[in-house]
């Protein structure tokens, strides 16, 4: 091989190889179109601001998902901090190789019911590690419903009879519509981001977005 030879082809793995870091890149950016689907935000979804708030967080996710464990405590800090001027949104996505998630969604929505779904939403994540693998998961969650004050036989008599299953089952097919695939998934105004955003990242979108 020449050396001019040597050169072009050196050049032509560079450019392969930035060719492909950009599209790994773009994957876990936003979608190019923004979701308009009436779906994204029914009435009954639980919902930490206004509904009329400039801007909305929609996230749909598996509360045995230990991604979606590492995003609550990043969100549950936004919520604090961006309180009344950005509507955080919670969609179910119980994914089928998770064994409890369907349960576990069963006992947010049993807790919901009774007024503390984010309360309950909180235990869940914070305790992932003691229930996931568990044969008794239902057991954990009534317990974590009696540090609540809830009325736990009505709690697991909701949660153990899948009451609440149209619903979840409803989140889950809207997220699909919607092209969800993996968990967490979030929907800022419509636009789709992937995975576990960091604070800053979270920031970096919410806060043009509030100036506009």
């Amino acid at each position: 091989m020449t050396g001019e030879a040597k050169i072009l082809a050196a050049l032509g793995v560079v450019t392969t190889l930035i060719l492909v870091g950009g599209l790994v890149l773009l994957g876990s950016g936003p979608t190019a179109k923004p979701a308009t689907s009436a779906n994204l935000i029914p009435a009954d979804s639980y919902q930490t601001g206004p509904s009329g708030a400039k801007v909305a967080v929609v996230e749909f996710a598996d509360f045995q998902c230990p991604a979606c464990a590492a995003a609550a405590p990043i969100v549950k800090q936004l919520e604090k901090d961006y309180a009344g001027r950005v509507n955080f949104v919670f969609r179910h996505f119980p994914l089928s190789v998770h064994a409890n998630a369907q349960i576990a969604a069963q006992a947010g929505e049993a807790a919901g019911d009774q007024g503390k779904f984010w309360e309950m939403y909180h235990l869940i994540y914070q305790n992932q590690a003691n229930w996931q693998g568990s044969t008794a998961a239902l057991d954990l969650f009534t317990s974590y419903a009696q540090s609540l004050g809830l009325d736990t036989a009505k709690f697991k008599d909701s949660a153990s009879n899948y009451r609440f299953i149209d619903k979840v089952r409803r989140d889950q097919k809207d997220g699909e519509s919607l092209g969800v695939n993996s968990t967490p998934t979030f929907f800022v105004n419509g636009v789709k981001y992937l995975g576990v955003l960091s604070y800053a990242q979270f920031k970096a979108v919410l806060d043009p977005l509030l100036t506009q």
